[in-house]
């Protein structure tokens, strides 16, 4: 271990408290104090396993926080004008197929919980995104922010397990709700659909599996049946496309996922398809999919915030 490697959980939830407290709101003298700062404090590669002592924060309550949430939440993104530009560009394509996309970056532990590290208890967290989410604005193109929503259930629904970066059963409920409720699509009670409650002990997060961490933690799930019984099938054909990257593939073989909930709430068959590359792949994988789906009326386009760090590859 490079020294003072250990004290970098500490050191970065300092740093991390005088960045959330004072709102973070400064342009670029912020941006450049911060990342200068994360750069020495955790020089490589975030997105490999490794050290624990390198990428993993220890919030109050026994959560977990991945530094590269952190990262994304504090820094400037380099590739936002050129992503959005081509998120617009995909959006205005589909509409001239009467395709509607809808965008939705899930927001991060660190987003939902800064508290938890320290940080200032507003929803607003990352300065990037509210810049990135304007532009799409300019756009044109409907996104989904759900960060209000999450601050304003985090006390009464369970969004995060303790030991992973993905969303838990409550934070998947509530987004498949709002996202009904964007895209007019409210249909209850479902049809052909029923929910069965389980519970899964020993449940070791995406943080407690990379790192080879001891942690583990009790989920509560809510399964959508075909009502006699068996789980949720994909269909093979559908209105609705869900595109994105792993937060789709959270509970999927428990059909407790976000796909299964959307069509409890919508009462409509939703196909899902993940991808580890869901944000970069997104344009072209998008396109593919919608000429191969011909029924396909609506595309949401599901991924991590961390994401919208990296570069979708131009066309």
């Amino acid at each position: 271990m490079r020294p003072g490697l250990a004290n970098l959980p500490f050191i970065l939830a300092l740093a991390a408290a005088a960045c959330l407290q004072t709102g973070c709101r400064g342009k670029d003298p912020f941006y450049a104090q911060n990342e200068a700062l994360i750069r020495v404090l955790a020089q490589g590669d975030g997105k490999s396993a490794g050290d624990p002592e390198k990428y993993v924060l220890r919030g109050r309550g026994g959560h977990l926080y991945y530094l590269e949430d952190l990262r994304a939440a504090m820094l400037k993104w380099t590739y936002l004008e050129y992503n959005a530009k081509l998120i617009g560009e995909l959006a205005r394509r589909l509409r001239a197929k009467s395709i509607r996309l809808l965008v939705v970056p899930v927001p991060s532990k660190v987003e939902t919980y800064p508290e938890l590290l320290s940080g200032r208890d507003v929803y607003d967290v990352s300065p990037s995104k509210n810049l990135f989410l304007r532009r799409l604005d300019s756009l044109k193109v409907e996104y989904l922010d759900l960060r209000a929503d999450f601050f304003a259930a985090k006390n009464t629904r369970r969004l995060f397990p303790h030991t992973d970066t993905h969303w838990d059963e409550d934070a998947i409920r509530l987004a498949a709700e709002r996202m009904a409720y964007e895209l007019g699509m409210q249909a209850k009670p479902a049809q052909g659909f029923a929910l069965k409650d389980t519970m899964l002990m020993g449940f070791r997060g995406d943080m407690a599996e990379k790192f080879r961490l001891p942690e583990s933690d009790t989920v509560r799930l809510t399964m959508v049946t075909d009502g006699k019984g068996g789980r949720y099938a994909e269909p093979d054909s559908a209105d609705v496309l869900l595109y994105g990257d792993s937060f789709l593939n959270q509970y999927k073989k428990y059909s407790a996922h976000l796909g299964a909930q959307l069509a409890w709430e919508t009462g409509l068959p939703v196909k899902t398809v993940y991808s580890l590359a869901g944000f970069t792949q997104g344009p072209a994988r998008i396109e593919a999919m919608a000429a191969a789906y011909p029924h396909v009326k609506t595309v949401v386009w599901v991924f991590s915030s961390r994401t919208l760090m990296e570069a979708i590859p131009g066309n």
